[in-house]
């Protein structure tokens, strides 16, 4: 279990570690308090490059407590955000640390129920990114009108995104033509996933414009 006293001691621990490339905790509950003693240590560690820390009880609370350790690491390249309950209140303060952080070019924020507004604020920090993974994260097909209107904006800037996953987001043929305007903005994809959107059909595959690199 990794209750306070332990996960005290595997931060100690990591702060000063060398040659730990990732760390996973996803099967773990992890407190607001426990994330900020992690927080530290990520902030002080070097080496560490990826990191899932939490289960789907993690929470906004928590994510903003890790969100100072993201900032401040000097390694951290991949974020495993995926299915950690939670909602748009967190994607802003996500995105800042994205863009103040020194290597995070790696977000995984998949199965998590921010909507609409959470995926606005977090693409904010699209021109850092390589990947970025948002599948199952809108559940109703009209909130994708806000989201590529925030496609449209950012993803001139996005000049290193190699691969964009979407799937299950009940994307439709409307929508596929709003988003058709944001994918040829990409001059780099190579990679874009769009599975589980039944709505789709052969209408909305022709309304997509993609860039000639995927």
């Amino acid at each position: 279990k990794l209750d306070d006293a332990s996960c005290g001691v595997l931060a100690e621990a990591l702060a000063g570690n060398t040659t730990i490339l990732e760390l996973h905790l996803s099967s773990h509950p992890v407190s607001a308090s426990q994330a900020r003693s992690l927080a530290s240590s990520l902030a002080k560690n070097g080496c560490v490059r990826h990191v899932s820390i939490g289960d789907s009880t993690l929470g906004d609370e928590a994510l903003l407590a890790l969100c100072d350790g993201f900032r401040m690491s000097r390694s951290l390249e991949s974020l495993d955000l995926e299915k950690k309950g939670l909602t748009s209140a967190s994607c802003g303060s996500l995105a800042a640390a994205v863009l103040s952080s020194a290597a995070i070019r790696r977000v995984m924020l998949s199965d998590n129920d921010i909507g609409d507004r959470g995926i606005a604020d977090f693409l904010r920090c699209a021109s850092r990114l390589e990947a970025l993974e948002l599948s199952a994260c809108l559940n109703d097909s009209a909130q994708w009108n806000l989201v590529t209107r925030a496609m449209a904006e950012t993803f001139p800037e996005a000049r290193s995104l190699l691969r964009l996953e979407l799937d299950r987001n009940m994307l439709d043929e409307r929508s596929a033509r709003a988003l058709a305007d944001g994918l040829v903005r990409l001059p780099a994809l190579e990679s874009l996933s769009l599975h589980g959107n039944s709505g789709l059909g052969p209408g909305g595959v022709r309304a997509l414009a993609f860039p000639t690199s995927l």
